[in-house]
């Protein structure tokens, strides 16, 4: 089955300068509108606002994860009830310590909202986070990305359909970070064990080429 897959809107900020007019919540609607099951937002710049999440908690829109840093974990509570869920990471790099995240988790006990968190796809640090009772584990595709041959991104995607897999029996979902390659992308759909794919920049690159309309259609018919 092919992974369900998230339309992050964390270059929007950074765009924003050279694109005139670039606007996150109509990308939003028209990821919805392709077939987007997720929408990823960068945590507010002043680590609390309400304001700039509320905007995407609307009928019609998807499931919204907020990308925070590790360093703001405890803030994470006043953005209130619009994230659906928090994908964590350490400024971008794989998490290493989970102690604010288990509390996190513990605190979130009983809502809608889940924890995701970004790791290494390695056995030890795969049962570290077990321990931290999150719902969600992510792995990035960036060695799989980088790899100097077909043969060397063979190796890294059967490491992460193994740890995939582990992760699911450990009662685990998983989800895949990163560029996702069109002579690759149909070996990702075929991780078994992943169920959502995150495909940051490929998406935007497609979309800066052939207009959001059409973006996730065309990376549609690459994982098949």
């Amino acid at each position: 089955m092919k992974p369900r897959v998230f339309v992050s809107l964390e270059p929007v900020a950074r765009l924003a300068e050279t694109i005139p007019d670039l606007d996150d919540l109509d990308i939003a609607y028209v990821a919805a509108r392709s077939g987007a099951s997720g929408l990823i937002v960068a945590n507010p710049a002043d680590g609390g606002s309400r304001d700039s999440l509320t905007r995407f908690d609307r009928p019609g829109l998807p499931l919204l994860c907020v990308h925070a840093s590790l360093q703001h974990v405890d803030n994470l509570s006043r953005l209130g009830n619009a994230p659906d869920r928090f994908l964590i990471s350490d400024d971008g790099r794989t998490v290493q310590d989970f102690h604010s995240i288990a509390s996190l988790a513990e605190r979130l006990v009983g809502s809608h909202q889940e924890v995701s968190v970004l790791i290494e796809p390695d056995p030890q640090v795969l049962k570290n986070l077990i321990r931290a009772r999150v719902q969600w584990v992510v792995f990035a595709t960036d060695r799989v990305h980088h790899a100097a041959s077909r043969a060397q991104a063979d190796d890294e995607l059967a490491r992460l359909n193994l740890i995939a897999a582990l992760a699911r029996k450990s009662g685990l979902r998983v989800m895949l970070y990163g560029p996702v390659e069109q002579h690759l992308a149909p070996s990702f759909a075929q991780l078994e064990a992943v169920e959502e794919l995150v495909p940051l920049p490929t998406l935007w690159q497609l979309a800066l080429r052939h207009g959001w309309e059409n973006s996730l259609n065309i990376f549609d018919r690459w994982l098949r």
